[in-house]
């Protein structure tokens, strides 16, 4: 038996079976309180204890929510989501204000709101649905957050293996970010030579740098809980550059180093750590795997070491141990986008001697240790903290609104 209007009166209830299905937050017309809308739309909802960048676009959101009524699409499920459970990923975003869609929805529903703004992370997510944001929404303005330039990244590494394949797939990553950029709006860098990379390759790109957020102590942690003779890696081993900086450090820097000071110690924390790394445990080598709080080993450790070849935009595992006032000994690589003073902010050697070198220089002379020291956090204060970036951000929105308001 049919009944008259049992589609209209079942369409609440079908609703909030969908919104259970997708693991989202109840969806709601954005609240009256002045703000404007913002759509984020990135792979996963950010792990801010996996890795630096996913940390960077936590703090990113936390400073946007200020200003914006926010709905965060993730395009996948997280490791460890389950629908209907607390997760503290997702919560972490609710404590914000915002409204999240974890891998279950449709721009066409989403976009039936007025979406000032959009801010796609990264330039695979920007590819998947730029056009439909594009068609369905022509007045929003879309941002693409490139994190770092991964076509730049990729010839870096090629050009340390020497590989040809490696070549070709970074040129095939230049076409696709590049023909995203020249679809938005406007792309993030973290760097300034990103930015430069970028402009070099396509001039008419509107590019505004937003860098890494690092939350700041009143002083320096307290250097009697560093134990001399312990040097500390972090990062996760999702990156390939984090893998290939430790090998090279254990097997061409750390032998030089035992040299002068055979009881030196490594930490290597960070997640999802290979075989390759898993193998290096020794008795003077700790490999934790993914942790829950970086700091624990930051604070007692003598010097952070970043040995990387290769890579792009700021690194957050050097920005975090400079924000507490950890000497870092790193390279070229790891110094780029910085305008860190050499030797005096941050020690930097580019070859195992090098590298070495630096690392000796600063467990034996404590003067040095000590200036080093005081420098990074004075440095990091000055650039990254959460008041300079959340400077930044407003005078990206207001250059945004004043060109907005010129064209109408």
């Amino acid at each position: 038996m049919k009944v008259k209007g049992f589609k209209k009166l079942m369409a609440p209830f079908r609703a909030a079976c969908e919104t259970l299905l997708s693991g989202s937050t109840p969806a709601h017309p954005p609240e009256d309180n002045g703000k404007m809308n913002l759509l984020i739309i990135s792979r996963f909802v950010p792990e801010f204890d996996r890795g630096s960048g996913e940390l960077r676009f936590l703090s990113i959101i936390r400073l946007l929510s200020r200003r914006y009524n926010i709905t965060y699409l993730s395009r996948e499920r997280h490791q460890g989501y389950r629908k209907g459970r607390s997760d503290k990923y997702v919560d972490a975003l609710r404590e914000l204000g915002v409204t999240v869609h974890v891998a279950r929805f449709t721009l066409k529903s989403i976009l039936k709101e007025n979406f000032r703004f959009a801010l796609l992370e990264v330039y695979s997510t920007a590819e998947k649905y730029i056009d439909e944001i594009r068609a369905r929404s022509p007045d929003t303005f879309i941002i693409t957050d490139s994190v770092d330039v991964f076509f730049y990244r990729e010839m870096k590494m090629a050009e340390v293996y020497n590989d040809g394949e490696m070549r070709r797939s970074a040129l095939e990553t230049r076409k696709r970010e590049l023909d995203v950029y020249k679809k938005s709006d406007m792309v993030w860098t973290v760097t300034g030579l990103d930015m430069d990379v970028l402009l070099a390759e396509e001039p008419g790109l509107n590019v505004a740098i937003v860098p890494n957020v690092h939350e700041m102590s009143a002083a320096p942690s307290d250097t009697s809980e560093r134990e001399k003779g312990v040097l500390v890696f972090v990062g996760g081993f999702r990156h390939r550059p984090n893998e290939d900086a430790v090998l090279y450090f254990c097997n061409e820097v750390l032998p030089l180093v035992r040299k002068r000071m055979p009881g030196v110690r490594l930490r290597i924390v960070g997640d999802s750590p290979p075989p390759s790394i898993t193998a290096l445990r020794s008795g003077s080598i700790e490999v934790t795997g993914r942790v829950p709080d970086t700091m624990p080993y930051l604070r007692t450790s003598h010097i952070s070491i970043a040995p990387l070849r290769f890579g792009a935009g700021l690194k957050g595992k050097i920005g975090e141990a400079m924000s507490i006032g950890l000497p870092v000994v790193t390279t070229s690589i790891g110094v780029q986008g910085m305008d860190a003073r050499i030797g005096r902010d941050i020690m930097v050697g580019d070859t195992p001697e090098a590298f070495s070198e630096c690392i000796l220089r600063l467990s034996e002379d404590e003067a040095l240790y000590r200036s080093v020291s005081g420098n990074s956090f004075n440095y990091i204060k000055n650039k990254y903290s959460p008041e300079i970036v959340a400077g930044f951000l407003g005078e990206i929105f207001q250059e945004i609104d004043k060109k907005a308001a010129r064209q109408a």
